[in-house]
């Protein structure tokens, strides 16, 4: 299935004669999406509203009169979509949600989705290195007594606080906590935040060294979380098989890849597209850097990102995309937990640039 965003071609559109003037798209993203009852002090906690909120925000689109644009449509005729509002959806990761949650009201409402993978996560019984920090700071039992968490000895510099209050029951995370809450005053949110921004940095080897100090130095952990679990290879394949469903590679490991060197950055990209390929027996024509931000990826990535043949890659920026971009730094608009005013006047917003 051929990328979305191939009809922001450059060649494409001027072969057609189009006018760029509010030829625009919206690329919306998502990561997994919140359960009823349950308490995320999550990594990317803004950016997962709950499913019935997802279905509220496909309403809105509905009601703005936003298109969801298939790819066959835009390739059969170019102009057909030019001077209207249209857009597409992403999540990255490949949270099981995806497929449980999140399709079933795709299906419903007719929209087009890309799906970017971290293949090294595919049916692993583990979480993913930011929600397992989660889990082991705030839903394990206590730190053991007399054992420090020595992340001071793997080079990441932080002193992390030990919960064990006059040696009583670990301290519960409040319902509304979030990695935004009481920065300057609450030890969890210190301690996370810090350790999830530094370990965003490591390569794949020192994030799994501190992520054994971690386990080592808890008690009565539970494990994986069913709401927080990656999909397994046969889930996958599950969602790879949906039409309307296109596979996309997130690396291996989720590294920050402006942090490897040239050669570990086109192991993890290469290596990516072949296990989803593999996996799933669908091509894999899109890429979508982790992080996203501008300091997550440099040119050399982007030129491996080629060569390892992908047509197009995204970003995070909270822009539209044009038929001015590059088809390597397509921007993606990161949807948080808003109602349907905020989201509302956020569409507006993108519309009216």
């Amino acid at each position: 299935m051929k990328l979305i965003y191939n009809i922001f071609d450059i060649t494409l559109l001027q072969n057609a004669a189009i006018s760029c003037q509010r030829n625009t798209h919206r690329v919306l993203y998502y990561h997994l999406f919140k359960k009823p009852g349950i308490t995320y002090s999550y990594y990317y906690n803004k950016n997962i509203p709950e499913i019935s909120l997802l279905r509220n925000q496909l309403e809105w689109l509905k009601k703005l009169g936003f298109i969801a644009v298939s790819v066959e449509d835009i390739l059969d005729d170019p102009t057909k979509y030019s001077k209207q509002k249209t857009f597409s959806l992403s999540t990255d990761d490949g949270y099981a949600d995806n497929l449980h949650e999140a399709l079933p009201l795709l299906n419903k409402y007719g929209i087009t989705a890309s799906v970017f993978i971290v293949s090294g996560q595919v049916g692993r019984n583990q979480e993913f290195w930011w929600d397992e920090v989660e889990r082991l700071l705030f839903y394990a039992g206590n730190l053991r007594k007399g054992r420090p968490l020595e992340l001071l000895e793997s080079g990441l510099g932080l002193k992390m606080v030990q919960r064990e209050p006059n040696g009583g029951a670990a301290e519960r995370v409040p319902a509304d906590w979030h990695m935004g809450s009481n920065p300057e005053s609450d030890p969890r949110c210190i301690n996370y935040r810090k350790l999830v921004g530094q370990i965003a940095r490591c390569t794949r080897e020192q994030r799994e060294h501190v992520l054994e100090l971690l386990r080592a130095t808890v008690e009565e952990d539970r494990g994986t979380r069913p709401t927080h679990r990656a999909l397994t290879l046969v889930e996958l394949k599950t969602l790879s098989g949906h039409k309307g469903v296109e596979i996309g590679a997130h690396t291996h490991s989720h590294v920050m890849l402006s942090t490897l060197s040239v050669k570990e950055q086109g192991e993890e990209i290469a290596h990516s597209r072949q296990c989803l390929m593999g996996m799933c027996q669908v091509p894999v024509s899109s890429f979508a850097y982790p992080h996203g931000g501008s300091d997550s990826y440099t040119p050399h990535t982007i030129a491996l990102v080629r060569e390892a043949g992908f047509d197009a890659a995204c970003i995070v920026s909270g822009k539209t995309t044009t038929s001015r971009n590059n088809l390597f730094e397509l921007p993606r608009i990161p949807v948080c937990d808003m109602q349907g005013g905020r989201f509302e006047a956020l569409l507006k917003g993108l519309w009216e640039e």
